[in-house]
């Protein structure tokens, strides 16, 4: 079961899990702790899952078995009634998708587009940098929505508030291709990861200006997944080495010191998707491709495993 597992996603409030199959999504509660919504798709391979606050929305990217194969789609369902909401048609490699209230944010090779899903309509296309790793990230702030995605050029970020004239905000992030974006809960803060996975960095949403520096390591490692605690008081980073990594960002240390280095490390099981979310400042979840749906709890210089559920049980 586990090699047929295509992505996983976690909605921003912690109570949903989804995970995608070849021809099918499943949906759980992580209140309930059991399957609430599912949907099969014999004629499109689903490449890619992502789903809206308390799961109210469901978005599947997919490619045609059949017929024309250039082609790419987001299927966006309701699951409170079951309701198809839209279906958006693209013909660039997408390589990642990001669901936020009525926006949806698709991550293509070298553009991004930002779609309004009632409406079914794509705006507000823009041209980035090679973006192989799908990077960027949608969050609310201040009754608007801002984006974060890769720059025109490569290692460079750029932020786009919605629905407004003002100019965008771009800023070198990394050297090398930045492969993980990362809002913080109240939009403040912007986490990045380069390829080589050795350095992360944070930055101010609204300056672009630099924040902290953390070293995961020296050796090159995919960062997975990035999160920010509900206080902005620690980083959650976890790589594919299987490893989670938390960075203290409690006290900012001088712009000339060597990169802050992981308060907390753990090891965990390397699996090919793994993806976490803060709960509360001392307490964060995480889902891996195998099924297994973790919360950890922070205890001094150490983490412990709280709950382990096998979600396919359920």
């Amino acid at each position: 079961m586990n090699s047929s597992v295509t992505s996983i996603s976690l909605s921003p409030d912690n109570t949903h899990a989804a995970i995608s199959f070849d021809h099918s999504f499943h949906l759980y509660s992580l209140v309930s702790m059991k399957r609430v919504f599912q949907k099969d798709s014999l004629n499109y391979r689903i490449n890619k899952c992502c789903v809206s606050e308390e799961g109210n929305m469901v978005a599947l990217l997919s490619h045609p078995i059949i017929g024309i194969k250039s082609v790419y789609k987001v299927f966006v369902w309701g699951r409170l009634e079951d309701d198809f909401i839209s279906e958006l048609e693209f013909k660039e490699k997408i390589m990642n998708i990001s669901i936020s209230r009525d926006l949806l944010l698709v991550v293509m090779l070298n553009s991004i587009c930002l779609c309004d899903i009632t409406k079914g309509t794509q705006h507000h296309q823009i041209i980035t940098a090679d973006n192989p790793f799908g990077a960027g990230d949608i969050a609310e702030s201040h009754n608007t929505m801002l984006i974060a995605v890769c720059g025109l050029q490569i290692g460079t970020l750029t932020v786009y508030e919605c629905k407004k004239d003002s100019e965008p905000l771009t800023f070198r992030a990394h050297v090398h291709s930045v492969s993980a974006i990362k809002f913080s809960r109240d939009s403040s803060i912007i986490a990045t990861a380069g390829e080589k996975g050795t350095l992360i960095r944070l930055f101010d949403s609204s300056t672009g200006g630099l924040l902290y520096v953390f070293r995961r390591g020296t050796l090159a490692s995919r960062i997975l997944s990035l999160a920010m605690a509900p206080s902005n008081s620690y980083l959650l980073a976890i790589s594919e080495s299987g490893t989670i990594h938390l960075f203290d960002s409690s006290i900012r240390k001088a712009e000339n010191s060597e990169p802050q280095r992981a308060a907390i490390k753990h090891s965990v099981e390397r699996d090919q998707h793994i993806i976490a979310s803060v709960m509360l400042d001392d307490k964060f979840c995480m889902l891996t491709s195998s099924g297994h749906y973790f919360i950890f709890k922070k205890k001094g210089s150490s983490l412990e495993v709280e709950s382990r559920v096998f979600l396919f049980a359920h």
